[in-house]
C-alpha cells in the first residue's frame, strides 16, 4: 500500500527576512510579514524580532482556542510586544476574534497588537527602507557615535558625501537604519543625493515609530495591562 504524504497543519515559511536586530534569519509566511520585518528593522524602538514566539490561549464564542502571534518585538525599554500581521480587510472581518485574542493575551500578562498594511505598506517609506537595506548589505556599525563626529557638525549633507567620510555607503545606510542619522523618508524616493538632515526630522521619526505610539495610520487591537 502506498504511503500517504504527511500533511502539515501550517504552511511552511515561504520567505526569509534577514534581521540585524535578531542576528538571524526571520522566517515569514507572507510578503506582508516580510515587509513588516523591514519596518521593524528600521524602527528605533525595536531591538529584537522573534518569529512565532508563543501560543496564546483565548476564548471565543464559548470555545477555548489557541493562537500563535506572528512576532514578538523586544523594545528598547525592555517591554515585549506580541504582534499579529493582518491585511486591513481581513482584520476588519475578524475583528471580534482579534479582540478575543487581545483579551486572552492580557489575561496572560502579554501585550498583544494587530498591525495592518496601513502601517506596513506606506510609500515611499517602505521602498526607501528597502533601498537603505540594499545599500547597507552586510555592514554593521557600532552604537558608539564617535565616528559620526566626522559628519555631524557639517550636516545637512548628501548621503554620498556622508558615505565618503564614514568609509562607504553601506556604513552610512546602516547608521540611517539604526536611527543615528536622519533622512526624510516620506517625501520622495531617495537616491545618493538624498540629504542627511542636521536635526531629527519629524516625518522620519514618526514614520519609523511603532503605530500604537503615534496617531498615524493603522487599525490596531490591543488591551492595555
Amino acid at each position: 500500500m502506498a504511503r500517504q504524504p504527511i500533511t502539515r497543519s501550517q504552511p511552511m515559511p515561504r520567505r526569509k527576512a534577514p534581521s540585524f536586530k535578531s542576528g538571524a534569519i526571520v522566517h515569514c509566511e507572507s510578503a506582508q510579514e516580510e515587509e513588516a520585518v523591514a519596518r521593524f528593522e528600521a524602527c528605533p524602538s525595536v531591538t529584537k524580532i522573534t518569529a512565532q514566539p508563543v501560543r496564546i490561549a483565548y476564548e471565543h464564542e464559548g470555545k477555548k482556542r489557541n493562537t500563535t502571534p506572528d512576532f514578538k518585538l523586544t523594545l528598547v525599554d525592555g517591554l515585549e510586544i506580541y504582534v499579529e500581521v493582518k491585511h486591513t480587510t481581513q482584520a476588519m472581518t475578524m475583528a471580534d476574534v482579534l479582540e478575543a485574542r487581545a483579551v486572552g493575551s492580557a489575561a496572560q500578562g502579554l501585550d498583544y497588537y494587530v498591525i495592518t498594511d496601513r502601517w506596513i505598506r506606506v510609500e515611499p517609506l517602505l521602498e526607501n527602507i528597502r533601498i537603505l537595506q540594499r545599500w547597507r548589505g552586510a555592514a554593521r556599525v557600532s552604537p558608539d557615535r564617535l565616528e559620526l563626529s566626522a559628519v555631524e557638525p557639517d550636516l545637512p549633507l548628501p548621503i554620498h558625501v556622508v558615505a565618503e567620510r564614514l568609509g562607504g555607503l553601506s556604513r552610512a545606510a546602516a547608521h540611517v537604519l539604526n536611527g543615528d542619522l536622519n533622512i526624510d523618508l516620506l517625501s520622495h524616493t531617495i537616491d545618493r543625493n538624498a540629504m542627511v538632515l542636521q536635526e531629527p526630522h519629524r516625518a522620519t521619526r514618526i514614520a519609523r515609530e511603532l503605530p500604537w505610539r503615534t496617531t498615524e495610520g493603522s487599525e490596531i487591537w490591543g488591551v492595555a495591562k
